[in-house]
């Protein structure tokens, strides 16, 4: 018994249907869905169950939060090469923030890129 994985978590932006091109762009699957108020709800699809919920900051008003766009820090885990990550996001209009390099474990690459809002969009490619 305990934790499986991580269900969701939201993710600031000030546009939603901005955000949504950009991860796609990215080539990040999107889906959307109605809440349990009826709210329509746009999200990131990860894996078989892990959701990303593109949120603004009017959306958390009704739960008593006041948040900001832009202050988020999200890590994907890429399956494949970098070179194919900078080859989709090129295709896409994406640049990254500055050159590929590896992890201090140096068995890992990471390559960092800022979304419309400025959240920090981190890409992990691991050794196969």
């Amino acid at each position: 018994m305990g934790f499986e994985n991580i269900d969701h978590f939201d993710l600031m932006v000030s546009d939603i249907d901005r955000a949504l091109k950009f991860y796609q762009g990215l080539g990040i699957e999107t889906t959307e869905r109605k809440n349990g108020v009826g709210r329509l709800v746009k999200q990131l699809v990860l894996g078989e169950k892990e959701r990303i919920n593109l949120t603004t900051p009017p959306d958390t008003e009704s739960q008593g939060r006041s948040v900001l766009a832009g202050g988020g820090h999200v890590c994907f885990a890429w399956r494949g090469t970098m070179d194919e990550v900078l080859e989709t996001c090129s295709r896409n209009g994406i640049s990254p923030k500055r050159p590929p390099r590896p992890t201090a474990a140096g068995e890992v690459s990471q390559v960092f890129f800022a979304d419309p809002d400025n959240n920090l969009v981190e890409i992990m490619v691991y050794p196969e």
